[in-house]
């Protein structure tokens, strides 16, 4: 997977699908103003445009929050990075379903959903949550019935 970090002059510049910064998406200037938060060009088939949010204390080599945009709403996962320095989107937290949210309400939105198990809404911090499948998350007690509905034999084919 390559990604890498850029400033906000060059995502000006990249050739990208939706959403492009000139859309007028406040949260990519947002991010060039914060920080703690970087521009990063995903270089993974078609190029896109994300924001890397480092939080500290999310475990198991979490660096923070991949924000995600799609054409009509944004995906926030866990930000990790691996032995190699790669950065890669982990654990699924949270959608928000407007693309103009402002970054602050984008981070502290998925600030308070990655702290609760999404199957049972136990409270519950994101460093002691148990991964699934390929993006799912949730705490111990969750855990074998969400295995066992989605790492069926096969699953990762």
């Amino acid at each position: 997977m390559f990604k890498k970090i850029i400033s906000y002059e060059e995502s000006l510049t990249v050739e990208v699908k939706h959403p492009h910064p000139t859309e007028r998406l406040p949260m990519y200037k947002e991010a060039d103003e914060r920080g703690d938060c970087s521009l990063i060009m995903d270089c993974n088939g078609s190029p896109s445009l994300e924001v890397l949010c480092r939080i500290e204390g999310m475990g198991n080599k979490r660096i923070g929050i991949l924000v995600v945009p799609y054409e009509r709403e944004i995906s926030i996962y866990s930000a990790v990075e691996d032995s190699n320095d790669d950065l890669r989107g982990g654990v699924f937290i949270c959608d928000i379903d407007d693309i103009h949210t402002p970054l602050d309400a984008i981070i502290a939105k998925a600030k308070a959903e990655m702290n609760k198990c999404p199957v049972c809404g136990k409270v519950i911090p994101i460093s002691e949550q148990k991964s699934y499948s390929f993006a799912g998350r949730c705490c111990d007690e969750c855990l074998p019935a969400m295995k066992a509905k989605h790492e069926y034999p096969g699953w990762t084919k």
